[in-house]
This record gives structure tokens, C-alpha cells and sequence, in this order.
């Protein structure tokens, strides 16, 4: 029987996200990326979502630019 993702491996899944594409603290990523990087991995989109949500609200991220992107912060840079 599978399981369902944790919070805190929603938010890995996010953090692995910035790391495979060498974001630096206070560096962004565009919504396509998170997508293509989801479809890449084969994890739903939605899992790495809500990562980037839990992610936010331990100062791992900022959300969100302008046009729709999420910035790491230095916090999240050092957790991954």
C-alpha cells in the first residue's frame, strides 16, 4: 500500500528542486520550472506545491515574484 508524502518530504522535494538547478539565496524559479522539474521526476505537481508552501512558512522561501516565481532564502539554501 503506498503512502502519502510528509510535509517535510514535500518540502525536500522543493528544496531538491533549487538545488538541481544551483539556485543561490536570492535567487528564483519560475512556476514552468517547478512544472517541468515535477514531470521530470515523476511526483505531482501538487506535492511540490504545497513543499513550496510549508517551505515558506519556515523562511525557506519567499513568495513570490511578480510574475508568478519563488525566490530561496538563505535558510533554505542552508537546509538543502
Amino acid at each position: 500500500m503506498a503512502t502519502l508524502p510528509t510535509l517535510d518530504e514535500k518540502v525536500r522535494l522543493a528544496l531538491d528542486c533549487f538545488k538541481a538547478y544551483s539556485v543561490r539565496p536570492g535567487g528564483a524559479l519560475q512556476q514552468g520550472v517547478f512544472v517541468a522539474w515535477s514531470v521530470k521526476k515523476n511526483v505531482p505537481h501538487r506535492e511540490v506545491l504545497e513543499g513550496i508552501q510549508e517551505g515558506a512558512t519556515r523562511g525557506f522561501f519567499d513568495q513570490k515574484t511578480p510574475n508568478g516565481g519563488v525566490f530561496l532564502t538563505a535558510d533554505g539554501f542552508a537546509a538543502m
